[in-house]
Order: structure tokens, then sequence, then C-alpha cells
């Protein structure tokens, strides 16, 4: 199934903007958002962190995307991004890296996977609202 260049542009712009007006927003609300909706578009690939023995709270997650695994978590008042370079199950190099930067790799990975998928751009258009 092939999609019209502006098809194309429209998702690509939709997920980079929904994370950002998210994100501006309210950093805890934006971390519950994006890690459960995450968690609902890509199930295998998602793993939401909480902590709390009674009333789970979600502190972040970890988003499997190729040979990348990003992580997003709560670090007290502030939020703190890291990549790691994942081989055979072992990750070989993990880097802090600025959570905009994090956000625009997600969507870039993210957009990349939808076009090689039918069933995960039907995620991702879920994840945007577009269904």
């Amino acid at each position: 199934m092939s999609d019209s260049f502006e098809e194309q542009q429209v998702i690509k712009l939709g997920v980079a903007g929904a994370l950002s007006r998210e994100f501006a927003a309210d950093q805890t609300q934006f971390l519950n958002l994006i890690a459960e909706t995450l968690k609902k578009a890509f199930p295998a690939e998602t793993n939401v962190l909480t902590k709390g023995l009674f009333t789970k709270k979600t502190v972040g997650f970890e988003l499997m995307l190729g040979d990348c695994k990003y992580r997003l978590e709560q670090m007290g008042s502030r939020l703190e991004a890291t990549k790691a370079k994942i081989v055979r199950g072992i990750a070989l190099k993990t880097d802090s890296i600025p959570v905009e930067q994090c956000l625009s790799e997600l969507s870039e990975q993210l957009e990349a996977k939808a076009q090689q998928s039918g069933v995960d751009r039907a995620a991702l258009a879920r994840l945007l609202g577009l269904d």
C-alpha cells in the first residue's frame, strides 16, 4: 500500500507536532500519556516503567525500535532521556540525550516503521488519533 507524499508528510508532521505539544504542556502528564499510548500502539516494543506497590505510578517507558532502545524517565522534577545501541540483546553503548532529541528521533523511527508495515501504519494512526 503506497501513500502519497502529502499523506506521508501529514503523518510526519502529526507525530512531531503531537509529541512536542504534549511535552510543552505538562511533562508529567505527557509521560503518562505517551507511555500508555505507545504501549497500546506497539505492545511488543514498549515497556512501561512503574513504581509503587499498591498504586502503580508511571515513571517512564522504554521503546525498542530497530537496534536502538529509547528510554524516557521521570527523574525528580525533570525528564531524562537515554538511547542505547542493542546488539543481540546486549546494550553496547548508552548515551544520555536531550528530551527534544529523543522525541525527534522517536518521531522519525515511528514514521519509518509505519512506512514499512500496514499494521504499524494503523497503530501509528491510532496513536495520532487519525483512525
